[in-house]
């Protein structure tokens, strides 16, 4: 199948899928690639770039192995990755979640990040996203439990003023932050304030933005 574009292998499980995938001489045109399973991991994210596909969407989500993504340990990692044309990337960072986001700087030419259960990250962690120049889609869904590390401050961090006219995150137009346990009033404003082109915002299940919060975001629309 030469002219193939998009593919999904979500739940493939079987090793051998991912050397066939892979291969130098196999689907040369694709574009979209959905690998949602426990079976897809860093090695085989390596293996990905370095057969120099022309990947523009990745979808590893489910596949929390990719938190062992490793770049300093793989010989031109960086430099693959820079060139890669992959504008829409959809992860999922339970274990060592800072690891993963510290390489995602690297995918210069992102404008979609769709990132699960980010609420295991702190400030330091997270701040790589804000070098994601191109971005325009963000989403960051978080998780109730004990284990969260993601405050308030955190949040406001992330969402605060850009360094630039031009950078994250002036650039978003869709942001997605559901079940956020400690987003509250001062990050909605912080979003209000610093995200003007924004056209679409989910707070689903953000039990702490009050009356408060949804006032900004009206006199935000005016």
């Amino acid at each position: 199948m030469p002219h193939l574009q998009r593919l999904n292998m979500q739940q493939a499980f079987s090793a051998s899928c991912y050397e066939v995938l892979f291969s130098k001489n196999t689907f040369v045109n694709l574009q979209q690639l959905i690998l949602c399973g426990w079976g897809f991991t860093a090695h085989k994210l390596e293996t990905l770039f370095h057969v120099k596909r022309k990947l523009e969407v990745l979808n590893a989500d489910e596949a929390s192995n990719t938190t062992g993504m490793h770049s300093r340990s793989w010989k031109g990692f960086d430099e693959v990755v820079v060139r890669s044309p992959l504008k829409r990337l959809y992860v999922r960072g339970f274990f060592r979640p800072s690891t993963l986001l510290r390489e995602l700087e690297s995918f210069k030419n992102l404008t979609l990040l769709s990132f699960s259960y980010a609420c295991y990250m702190g400030p330091d962690d997270i701040l790589p996203i804000k070098r994601l120049l191109h971005l325009e889609h963000l989403h960051l869904s978080g998780n109730y439990d004990d284990y969260s590390r993601m405050t308030a401050d955190c949040l406001r961090v992330i969402f605060g003023p850009a360094d630039w006219e031009t950078s994250f995150p002036s650039r978003l137009k869709f942001l997605s932050l559901p079940d956020w346990l400690h987003l509250d009033d001062s990050v909605v404003e912080e979003i209000a304030l610093n995200c003007e082109q924004l056209r679409s915002l989910s707070l689903a299940r953000c039990p702490l933005v009050t009356v408060r919060g949804f006032r900004v975001i009206a006199k935000s629309l005016k």
